[in-house]
């Protein structure tokens, strides 16, 4: 069918917009090889196991590239203490890449490697649930600027970007998940019964990847029983194609650690961890305001602190609440499941993160809301708009450059952007890019990237209807950003030293 004039434009303008993501999920590469990131390292390693030694334990490559965190140990055999998934994916990755290489692995290094994993895994999985978004936004709000505005602010202002980034599972599974949740809607207003198939593929998958994903998968299975038009058959579709990921999860740990239910969080290698993962069930106990407060309003790592514009998601679901009853109920039910679970989780137990990362399917599940309170915001007056708009700039600026500059907050940092993103700025800090892995290019570099950044930046700022809304978008983001930088207290001794060690990091070898 050939589109029509109107539609040609917005099918170009988003396209271009998706290639400008694109960019800026490819080109920078925050690596660090004296961190030894252990959540990346230990699935780098499984992935080379798979490939090269034709094993799921990691024992070989312990031996050939040294130690390494985040394992877990039965029989004296060695494993990521996490679900498997994304190092299944990402040993399919690696056979294409050692194939092209004539199977010399050598020719391979960690680094390129570690790359290639971030790039198919993480990033490109993220780029296809923007695209699926935006079309969906634009679908539900018939509003360009608002899909545009999301999917930027989402994409480059929460823990979408920060973990498309990284070789983590937390987005891997957001992705899969959310688009779950858009193959449902689609299940749903279409009368079909192959894109619930395909909701339940993902949504087993997304299991297969992290564990807490079935705090989402079993809401998003009873969605397709209640909420479709041929309830059983839709269920049964969803159900059905999610066992094989489930299944082949059951095997592993069957594999691993010799029982179909037995988890690598019971066989931590780390003492500290297991004493967490002890707690509860994996961690998981009663309720605490500290840890729902911490997790949401922190300026440490709190989700709406590093990424604001998700507040309008809240907001969101309230309003579909009037139009859109179903998808509105399932939202919010991910929301309160999200908020327990957030609240319940040890929270001395996230690690070095950029925001609460386990929270990344939630992050993902508010971005179709947010799009519609910002559509909302637009007809609502120049103060409201801008306000939208700010807080769009805000997430951007704050999750962009904390990503892009060093994606590990340490613990000790009690407001990672001032004392670490910011600092590292101003002395020059810059990891690595794609073409100074690839083509040995200098620094000068990350002049491109900025310059794409300010030009996504500019496509926000442009969204608003009017001056008016741009002077009140650029005064939230402005008075955001002063506001940020002077919560909590001033660094002290052991913030200044960690950050040494972390300036130290950059020239390491």
């Amino acid at each position: 069918m050939t589109a029509t004039p109107s539609a040609r434009p917005i099918a170009l303008r988003g396209r271009g917009l998706l290639a400008l993501l694109a960019f800026l999920y490819l080109f920078p590469f925050p690596y660090f090889p004296i961190l030894r990131s252990p959540n990346e390292g230990s699935r780098l390693y499984q992935v080379r196991a798979i490939v090269d030694d034709g094993t799921l334990s990691v024992n070989g490559p312990l031996a050939r590239f040294g130690p390494m965190g985040d394992l877990a140990e039965a029989g004296g055999r060695y494993y990521p203490n996490k679900a498997p998934g994304i190092s299944f994916l990402g040993a399919a990755v690696y056979a294409a890449a050692k194939a092209l290489v004539l199977w010399r692995a050598d020719r391979v290094s960690n680094e390129v490697l570690l790359w290639l994993l971030r790039a198919t895994c993480c990033a490109l999985p993220t780029l296809l649930l923007l695209a699926a978004l935006r079309a969906k936004i634009l679908a539900w709000t018939d509003s360009e600027e608002a899909a545009d505005v999301t999917i930027l602010a989402y994409g480059l202002g929460s823990l979408a970007y920060t973990y498309g980034l990284l070789f983590f599972s937390h987005q891997l599974c957001a992705a899969l998940l959310a688009g779950a949740f858009l193959a449902l809607e689609t299940a749903r207003e279409e009368d079909r019964l192959a894109p619930a198939a395909w909701a339940g593929v993902m949504a087993g998958g997304a299991v297969l990847v992290e564990y807490t994903a079935a705090l989402a998968a079993l809401p998003l299975g009873l969605y397709a029983l209640f909420a479709m038009r041929r309830k059983l058959a839709s269920a049964l579709s969803f159900g059905l194609a999610s066992l094989p990921p489930q299944i082949a999860l059951l095997f592993y740990h069957r594999i691993a650690y010799g029982g179909f239910f037995d988890l690598g969080y019971r066989h931590n290698v780390n003492r500290q961890f297991q004493a967490w993962h002890d707690q509860g069930f994996m961690g998981v106990t009663t309720p605490t305001l500290r840890g729902l407060a911490g997790s949401f309003f922190s300026p440490a790592r709190g989700l709406f602190v590093f990424s604001p514009f998700l507040i309008l998601g809240v907001a969101g679901i309230a309003l579909l609440w009037r139009r859109r009853r179903a998808p509105a109920i399932v939202l919010a039910v991910l929301l309160g499941l999200y908020s327990l679970f957030t609240a319940s989780f040890i929270y001395e137990a996230w690690g070095w993160t950029v925001g609460p990362r386990h929270l990344a399917p939630l992050a993902a599940f508010l971005a179709l809301p947010a799009g519609v309170a910002y559509a909302r915001a637009r007809g609502a007056g120049a103060a409201w708009e801008g306000l939208a708009t700010g807080a769009a700039l805000l997430s951007m600026l704050v999750t962009g450059l904390a990503t892009a500059t060093y994606p590990h907050y340490p613990e000790v940092f009690t407001n990672g952007f001032s004392q670490l993103t910011l600092p590292l700025l101003r002395g020059g800090y810059l990891p690595r890019t794609a073409l100074g892995l690839f083509a040995g290019l200098s620094p000068w570099s990350w002049i491109l990237y900025f310059a794409a950044f300010a030009a996504v930046l500019f496509r926000v700022l442009r969204a608003s209807s009017g001056r008016g809304a741009r002077l009140a978008a650029a005064g939230t983001a402005a008075l955001g950003l002063v506001l940020l930088a002077s919560l909590g207290p001033a660094a002290g001794p052991a913030q200044e030293q960690e950050l040494a060690w972390v300036e130290r990091t950059y020239r390491a070898p």
